[in-house]
């Protein structure tokens, strides 16, 4: 059982899950949910947390956040790219998650083709 809090059209839940089968050892997250805010209960602050994906991953570049389907790529290696600007499209269940830059930077390699089905913490893109 896991404890969880979920928002939910801007309403907070406290839930507790069953994990019935996890086949993920890790999940790393996305760059564009790096600073999400969570309320302490007992404080009253709300802190912010670490996006720790730079530390859990080896390699500087963009990770797929969910399961999906790779259905357009904006890039190419050596272009340069501005914090946010897109860099691919995702597909999952009929629906187009934008894949933005993470920092300023310039694109190394790029690790996904259109059509490509990738898991959630793989790497698409290399960045210098």
């Amino acid at each position: 059982m896991k404890k969880l809090r979920v928002t939910v059209n801007n309403k907070t839940y406290d839930v507790i899950v069953e994990v019935i089968e996890d086949t993920e050892k890790e999940y790393t997250g996305s760059n564009y949910m790096k600073d999400i805010p969570v309320k302490n209960e007992s404080s009253g602050k709300i802190p912010r947390v670490e996006n720790t994906q730079k530390t859990q991953n080896k390699e500087k570049g963009v990770y797929a956040p969910i399961v999906g389907t790779v259905t357009k790529i904006f890039v190419k290696e050596g272009d340069t790219i501005k914090k946010d600007s897109p860099i691919l499209v995702l597909d999952a269940m009929k629906m187009d998650t934008y894949i933005n830059a993470p920092e300023d930077g310039k694109i190394k390699e790029i690790k996904c083709k259109v059509g490509e089905n990738v898991s959630a913490g793989k790497l698409l893109v290399t960045l210098e």
